[in-house]
């Protein structure tokens, strides 16, 4: 009997202890985070440090003035990646900036704040829109700034780079088979599972998190057989063959993924528009729209942005790509029963440069004026 009462006890105090070293082993992993695991980032610097630091921050962390509002006033946060955080714009003249001075000089006197730095999808956005009323702030008005070009695959994959399996981890929902969002392991700024050793067994298991995340992809667009007649044939170093890519918006003929990418970040915007109503503010989507004469011209080295049917060829396969009208028909059906704004860019000399298709401050303050005329006559003069 004492025999098989020490080998109990020798047994609890081995598992204690491969508990407890455990328990250390991932304490110690997720602080240190060796292998890359935290997901998601507040600032672009987190995922290229050669990216200048921020001068100022608000206190989410995001590019933009402090957050300070009195009980009467109108409050308006823009919610947004690149195009919000805006590394053209100097400081103190961003979108949130623009956006009040424009409403001012109609009369309307409100305040804006920013929620969302560069390369932000709408599941990121979601959360931190989720961070901004978990600390206490209020709002009156919610904006998304929709990014198209990559906004439908930021919301598909772990991994953020148009490549497969290559860039910086984000926390990503998915769907479930009855349409609902399946919540991602951790927030922003938290490891990519919730236990680390269970993050590096999917890293080594299956080469990479999207990889992982395949499992409940539906199939990809397939390949065709031939270049498409009279078109070009244009290289790319992106995953269309994964619909990871900015061509995948462009697909000609839509497949599951491209409907399934749809689907996400639709419920992505609807977990937000009901964000907003829970705490009393409304919802809107702002698409700059980017298909008028001038903004096409000045995007006219972007070969995504030329009209017409296109094969695009990656890894000597090929893909058969619509023009103008195809993504027209994207838009529309990721929009569909949103409240939508949209603001024509029809002014010249609105880009960053002729290689970096990013709104200028130009363009911004061109953007932000449209916007506010657009919601002049949803706020009450002030």
């Amino acid at each position: 009997m004492r025999e098989r009462t020490g080998w109990g006890i020798a047994t609890a105090l081995a598992v204690i202890a491969a508990i407890v070293a455990v328990g250390g082993a991932e304490f110690f992993l997720r602080f240190s985070d060796p292998a890359n695991m935290r997901a998601g980032w507040t600032t672009w610097t987190e995922v290229d440090p050669s990216a200048p630091a921020l001068s100022y921050a608000n206190q989410l962390g995001y590019r933009g003035q402090p957050i300070n509002t009195l009980p009467g006033d109108f409050v308006i946060v823009l919610v947004g990646d690149s195009q919000l955080e805006c590394r053209a714009c100097r400081d103190h003249n961003l979108p949130e900036d623009m956006l009040r001075g424009a409403l001012a000089a109609k009369g309307r006197h409100v305040k804006v704040f920013s929620v969302g730095p560069a390369g932000y999808g709408a599941d990121q956005e979601l959360l931190a829109l989720r961070r901004y009323f978990r600390m206490g702030f209020r709002a009156d008005l919610v904006i998304v700034w929709q990014t198209l070009d990559n906004d439908l695959f930021n919301a598909v994959y772990p991994n953020m780079a148009p490549v497969f399996g290559a860039g910086k981890l984000k926390p990503t929902f998915r769907l479930a088979a009855n349409g609902e969002l399946v919540e991602p392991s951790g927030d922003i700024g938290e490891p990519f599972c919730s236990v680390y050793l269970v993050c590096v067994y999917r890293q080594i298991r299956y080469g990479s998190m999207d990889a992982y995340f395949e499992q409940w992809l539906p199939p990809p667009v397939q390949p065709i057989s031939a270049p498409l007649p009279n078109a070009p044939l244009i290289d790319t170093d992106e995953s269309i063959d994964y619909e990871k890519s900015t061509w995948a918006l462009w697909l000609r003929e839509p497949s599951a993924r491209s409907r399934y990418a749809i689907a996400l970040t639709r419920a992505l915007y609807k977990s937000m528009s009901e964000l907003a109503a829970g705490h009393g503010a409304g919802f809107a989507v702002l698409d700059i729209n980017r298909m008028t004469s001038i903004a096409l011209d000045a995007l006219k080295s972007y070969p995504f942005f030329a009209d017409g049917p296109k094969t695009v060829r990656r890894s000597g396969k090929l893909y058969a790509i619509g023009g103008y009208s195809t993504y027209l028909r994207t838009g529309r059906a990721l929009n569909e029963g949103f409240p939508l704004i949209r603001v024509d860019m029809d002014i010249a000399d609105h880009v960053a440069s002729p290689s970096d298709g990013h709104l200028n401050e130009r363009g911004t303050g061109y953007a932000m004026k449209g916007l506010a005329a657009a919601l002049a006559g949803r706020i009450g003069q002030r």
